[in-house]
């Protein structure tokens, strides 16, 4: 196949110019269109470096549109340790940890510097009576005065030491 000027068919450049992001179009369509419409004999590539070189990504069909509220399992990481969690997915089609969605439908939405954690030590239990919100000085105190020893007493006993830290962390903040 010989080499396509582009400025020889402006109508068919105009066309790829205008597609919308993220395109649903797959390369074997555009190559399809650009035969039946342009009388243009191309190759995925030499569409796929044209695109590149007008800065126009190609998007892939989605053979399944997930619907709101559908829950999926996330790995987060690189090494084999990878964390593990639920996410779930909002109407503006933006993915949200399940663990904090919980927590922000019984309670209020989370500040900057609190995090939740599973009283079990298991991510993929979501119970509410499984979360524990806590701010950053708690976590470190929760660790530095060695309070995860509790965590062998199971759930209650985790989340006793984790009220230790919170309680120590106000005493702290108010000096009595």
């Amino acid at each position: 196949m010989k080499h396509i000027r582009w400025k020889d068919y402006p109508e068919f450049e105009s066309f790829l110019k205008n597609l919308p992001y993220p395109c649903e179009y797959t390369f074997k369509d555009l190559i399809r269109i650009a035969e039946r419409d342009y009388g243009l004999k191309v190759t995925g590539d030499s569409i796929k470096n044209h695109l590149r070189s007008l800065g126009i990504k190609l998007g892939y069909k989605k053979t399944k549109e997930l619907p709101v509220g559908t829950i999926r399992v996330s790995k987060r990481g690189r090494r084999e340790d990878k964390s593990i969690r639920l996410e779930i997915k909002l109407p503006d089609h933006t993915w949200k940890p399940y663990h904090i969605y919980v927590w922000e439908q019984t309670h209020e939405k989370l500040k900057e510097n609190e995090r939740i954690i599973f009283l079990d030590g298991n991510p993929l239990n979501c119970d509410i009576n499984n979360l524990f919100c806590a701010t950053l000085e708690e976590r470190m105190t929760y660790i530095g005065k060695r309070y995860y020893k509790y965590k062998e007493l199971g759930a209650e006993g985790k989340k006793t030491a984790l009220m230790l830290a919170k309680l120590e962390v106000v005493i702290k903040h108010n000096k009595w």
